[in-house]
């Protein structure tokens, strides 16, 4: 028999959040912190996601009031200027990287961000800061603005022992080249004999804001080595979007593509997604081959989830989806992309030791579908169209719409296994609220 959820839930919640991590970039401890959250918006626009070194500003490209201003020695050095009082190092308005010139930086272990900022759109190519030990503060971040292509044997902090933080991308192209090459990356895109580790492995933490500009096919050898905890894209559209190119192998390499690439994504989250279609192209099976999370703010309902996309996912726990309609969305949505979930997992669902098996217990995914609306009740009408729901491949569906819902047949039959996840509070909501109520009126 199933046991009635415990009496340990609140059943009297005034407010709902979300983790929408907001993303900032402090003097003193500049990391991601994962426990931030935000009220739940009442608009169908996700809030924004900032990045700062400084308390009172929103984005790197409002720094206004650093003195005294940079400036430029003379015409084959660029200054760049450590403000102490927010832990920033700053080089603005750079021609060329292989120009920066650090010499005035006594102690580098205290800076927390490194701020760089093209004067025109320059391309992010090989440097190295002045002092050969220089050594940045652990978890540093780095902003970067107004860069047109990026190198991919280009990582001045490769050398470091250390890990970065966050790497800040914004009013850029999301767009990398090699010198080896006198095509583009896109058209060869092909493992290079020699190990190199690319920029974006230095930093635990990915941001390309809103302005950034996907203009070719990336090619996931940008991501070699990468060990992310979470990489956030902040818009996409039709027209602008990530792409990635086909990474084939060399003649005498037999080892698996993801293998050699080793890049490790954990959560993935695109805020502001107006794509129609969510398919591999995007979420690319070797660069997301250990992918844990992916959180999906679509600001349209008529959003199509591909029907494999999960299959090559086998770490995959949880996929959160933000609609700005439910309704609107089960009318064009066929659900399809349920069956690449858990796809080669069957459990017996009359057998509770089967259920409560610990390695079955690893298998348990999380599916999310948040109504920015909260308009939809999970009516008693509605529950033929969820009788087929996939309970026994341990999906366990996260109901996030109204706030006003009754305990429905609909909502008791989806939620009837919620007891055997590993973490209930995970799964509890305002809009289930009362089934709980109703359950513990029964013990």
């Amino acid at each position: 028999m199933i046991q009635p959820l415990t009496t340990a839930i609140n059943t009297n919640p005034t407010t709902t959040t979300v983790a929408l991590t907001t993303i900032t970039l402090a003097p003193t401890t500049a990391t991601i912190d994962p426990t931030t959250t935000t009220p739940f918006p009442t608009t169908t626009t996700p809030a924004p996601i900032t990045t700062s070194a400084f308390s009172s500003i929103t984005s790197p490209n409002s720094i206004t009031t650093f003195a005294p201003t940079i400036t430029t020695p003379n015409t084959t050095t660029e200054a760049c200027q450590f403000i102490k009082e927010i832990a920033t190092l700053k080089c603005d308005e750079i021609v060329s990287l292989t120009n920066i010139n650090t010499n005035s930086v006594s102690d580098f272990e205290q800076i927390q961000v490194v701020y760089i900022k093209g004067k025109d759109t320059i391309n992010f190519e090989s440097f190295n800061f002045s002092d050969s030990e220089t050594k940045f503060a652990e978890n540093f971040n780095l902003i970067l603005e107004n860069f047109n292509r990026f190198d991919l044997k280009a990582n001045p902090f490769d050398r470091f022992s250390q890990k970065g933080g966050v790497l800040d991308i914004s009013e850029s192209n999301f767009e990398f080249f090699s010198t080896s090459h006198s095509a583009t990356l896109s058209d060869v895109c092909a493992f290079v004999k020699t190990s190199y580790n690319p920029l974006i492995s230095s930093f635990s933490n990915m941001i390309l804001g809103t302005l950034v500009k996907f203009t070719q096919k990336v090619c996931p050898l940008a991501f070699k080595n990468s060990h992310m905890t979470k990489f956030v894209i902040s818009k996409i559209t039709e027209e602008n979007f990530l792409e990635f190119a086909t990474l084939t192998h060399l003649e005498n390499q037999t080892e698996d593509i993801a293998s050699l690439l080793n890049s490790t994504i954990q959560k993935f989250e695109i805020y502001q997604s107006s794509l129609k279609n969510i398919s591999s192209v995007l979420l690319n099976d070797d660069v997301f081959a250990r992918l844990k999370s992916f959180i999906l703010h679509a600001m349209n309902d008529d959003v199509q989830i591909e029907t494999n996309l999960f299959k090559p996912f086998k770490l995959l726990k949880e996929f959160h989806l933000y609609v700005p309609d439910f309704m609107k969305f089960r009318e064009l949505s066929n659900f399809d992309f349920l069956s690449s979930i858990n796809s080669d997992v069957n459990i017996d669902l009359t057998n509770e030791a089967s259920l409560e098996d610990t390695n079955n217990k690893e298998k348990q995914f999380k599916l999310k579908i948040t109504d920015s609306s909260r308009s939809y009740l999970f009516p008693d009408d509605d529950l033929c169209d969820y009788i087929k729901f996939p309970h026994s491949r341990l999906i366990f569906p996260v109901l996030d719409s109204s706030l006003d819902c009754e305990c429905s047949c609909t909502i008791v039959f989806l939620t009837q296994y919620y007891p055997f996840y590993r973490n209930l509070e995970e799964l509890i909501t305002p809009t289930v609220i009362n089934k709980i109520k109703f359950d513990l009126k029964k013990t």
